[in-house]
């Protein structure tokens, strides 16, 4: 029986270099199972860069210990950047050249601003898939380069714009690390009083919990995919919180919702990197990866158009330190049942919604030449004729 081995390397760079992290899976034995490179680049100094590093290295462990006879197994490569833009892009074309290149590149939604973009257009051009770990993807802020950011200036104007118009209710589609900024130039713009309503996309309420500052996107409604509190999910917070408290003290052992995604996106890599090695014709990666489906810790894993299905959405308001679930309102088809009128009240229809009743049909026998007297009872058609001879009488 093969004897398994993880080892971490660290590698100590010269000053203003990178720090590299090669988290290798090495297995003693007569046949090493065949190598899947992925990538990473992490801001090592942030919280949310060593929680997804916890997390997607516990994921691989987990995977391997279910699949001990699995014919393949993921190399994770991280890269530190320190939290520094042009210092990921070096890290990507680092990991991405032909000397170390890897299979797919994994983005956590803990990626700041620029860097979903940047690496995109990297790995289009070497043709590199990118696993991201979030459920939505929003359009990317500059179309021709991710180092062009909108200053406070040009937020400032644009929000003077839009606060010169009768509309009120506003929908908030971007990046989160921009939509943090944004909110902050709301808030001095004094549009996060009574009177304005903050809506904003699934995208932006995933990673409100890994954002460091977003105090002034309180009371900000948005959506987050269902997740059910299974006993897998909670048994995967408490060894991660135990994880945490072994590898870094004085981290903060929260546990954000998001981790759950990027612990699938870790599994899928796996189960996609098997299904490439033992297909008769040999499949790629990509190829694989976008026919995998398992049952995951945030639910049913599937790709669709290479996006990830979600199945349900909570409604949640940005309360605190994190999203809270309050719903004042929902406007939708909602059915109305008497387990929800216990917990909520409804409001009576006021619109036609085109519905129709199928009913069986009765059969008539169409020999009766009395037929058409049949959609009416005896009494109305009695009410009928009298009133046709009195209304005759009288003309």
């Amino acid at each position: 029986m093969d004897l398994s081995t993880r080892r971490l390397l660290v590698a100590a760079a010269p000053a203003g270099r990178l720090i590299s992290l090669l988290l290798l899976w090495t297995y003693v034995g007569s046949s090493a199972p065949a190598p899947v490179r992925l990538g990473m680049v992490l801001d090592l100094t942030s919280d949310g860069g060593m929680k997804s590093l916890a997390c997607i290295s516990m994921a691989l462990d987990d995977f391997y210990l279910k699949h001990p006879t699995y014919a393949t197994r993921v190399e994770l490569r991280v890269r530190d950047s320190r939290g520094d833009l042009v210092a990921a892009a070096l890290a990507a074309e680092e990991l991405m050249d032909k000397n170390a290149q890897v299979q797919a590149i994994v983005l956590p939604q803990t990626s700041p601003q620029g860097q979903d973009e940047l690496f995109a257009g990297i790995a289009e051009r070497d043709n590199i898939p990118i696993l991201s770990s979030s459920t939505t993807v929003p359009a990317s802020t500059s179309s021709k380069s991710p180092f062009l950011r909108p200053t406070d200036s040009r937020l400032d104007a644009a929000l003077l714009a839009v606060k010169s118009m009768p509309t009120r209710v506003y929908i908030v589609h971007m990046p989160p690390a921009l939509a943090a900024r944004l909110f902050s130039r709301v808030a001095v713009a004094g549009m996060m009083s009574e009177g304005y309503v903050w809506i904003a996309t699934s995208g932006v309420g995933n990673a409100v919990d890994g954002l460091a500052d977003h105090g002034d996107m309180q009371g900000v409604v948005s959506l987050l995919p269902h997740v059910p509190v299974t006993e897998q999910v909670r048994s995967f917070f408490r060894r991660f919180k135990a994880k945490l408290r072994q590898e870094s003290p004085d981290d903060d052992p929260g546990t954000p919702v998001w981790l759950l995604w990027l612990y699938d996106t870790a599994w899928a890599a796996a189960a996609a990197a098997e299904i490439s090695f033992r297909t008769a014709q040999r499949t790629t990666f990509f190829d694989a990866l976008l026919v995998t489906e398992f049952d995951g810790l945030a639910g049913r894993f599937r790709l669709v158009d290479g996006q990830l299905q979600v199945s349900a959405y909570e409604i949640v308001n940005i309360i605190g330190k994190g999203a809270r679930m309050k719903a004042d309102a929902v406007a939708g088809d909602v059915t109305i049942t008497s387990s929800r009128m216990k917990l909520v009240s409804f409001t009576m229809p006021f619109a036609d919604m085109g519905w129709s009743m199928v009913t069986t049909k009765k059969e008539y026998n169409s020999d009766n030449m009395w037929m058409f007297t049949k959609p009416m009872t005896p009494e109305l058609w009695v009410t009928t004729l009298a009133f046709f001879f009195f209304t005759s009488f009288v003309v």
